[in-house]
């Protein structure tokens, strides 16, 4: 028996309770966003009243691709829905063929989809390829890195769903965990942020040794610091002169911005520090 199917034995992932979940998920009620309407307006020329109406009448019409354009902005699984699904995957996972036999459960079911708009209601089948596509980029067949299993911490649901993104499963990543998972739980109660922080780091720049983390974290780092520079300066690069005095004296510091930058450079630089 393999490593990986001997883990997901020992570690107890619970398909069914996974199932009630992604029913639930997609069942849920779901009102149409600005990006749906713009979709329905640009692809359908939909408007206003015309909605609700056309949704009603057209939409058992419309092809696969058709549906998976205009409805993938409201089924596409957020992080905090695949948090939930932390719950029963534990630390284990699906294996891919329990992914494809848990599709054709959910078609069996011939489930519904509500959308609500304006005050209505709107009942449809929930289409085949909006059920798949969801279930697929829930990532339920994805693992833990082994690396990550070994470690004596506790890992809570967040820390796990970060874990399971394709960043950490890297060769070169997989050799960091331990000293990345360390680092992070470091900083106590702020451990699933600096995760979050470091799932897009990984991603980014690819370190392939602790010190190019270190080196990496610190261009990271100088980087937020210019650009938080400029923003507060209100220089902005234009390819255009006359574009340039157009805006000159428009531009406001965005306190979200200025928020944000400076909490990326001290994440940058409380993690630095840890591993150098």
């Amino acid at each position: 028996m393999s490593t990986r199917k001997r883990s997901l034995k020992t570690l107890k992932t619970r398909p069914d309770a996974v199932e009630s979940l992604v029913c639930e998920e997609l069942t849920s009620p779901r009102a149409l966003t600005t990006q749906v309407l713009d979709h329905l307006l640009a692809a359908h020329e939909v408007v206003g009243g015309e909605v609700v109406d056309w949704l009603r009448g057209k939409l058992a019409e419309l092809e696969s691709y058709e549906l998976d354009l205009l409805l993938s902005p409201l089924f596409t699984p957020a992080f905090a829905t695949r948090v939930r699904y932390e719950e029963a995957l534990g630390k284990g996972c699906l294996d891919p063929t329990e992914v494809d036999d848990l599709i054709r459960r959910l078609e069996t079911r011939e489930l519904s989809m509500t959308l609500l708009h304006e005050g209505e209601q709107i009942e449809e089948p929930l289409p085949q390829v909006v059920l798949e596509r969801f279930v697929r980029l829930a990532h339920l067949d994805s693992p833990l890195p082994e690396e990550a299993l070994q470690d004596s911490g506790p890992l809570v649901p967040e820390v796990r769903c970060y874990l399971r993104d394709r960043a950490w499963r890297r060769l070169q990543s997989r050799r960091l965990v331990p000293s990345l998972l360390q680092a992070a739980r470091s900083m106590g109660d702020d451990f699933p942020e600096y995760m979050h922080f470091l799932t897009d780091f990984l991603r980014s720049y690819r370190p392939r040794s602790r010190e190019q983390c270190v080196t990496f974290l610190d261009n990271l780092a100088q980087a937020y610091k210019a650009d938080l520079e400029k923003h507060r300066s209100g220089v902005r690069s234009f390819f255009n002169q006359e574009l340039q005095a157009a805006y000159a004296g428009k531009w406001s510091v965005d306190g979200d911005v200025v928020t944000l930058h400076e909490r990326m450079i001290a994440m940058a630089e409380a993690l630095r520090k840890v591993l150098s």
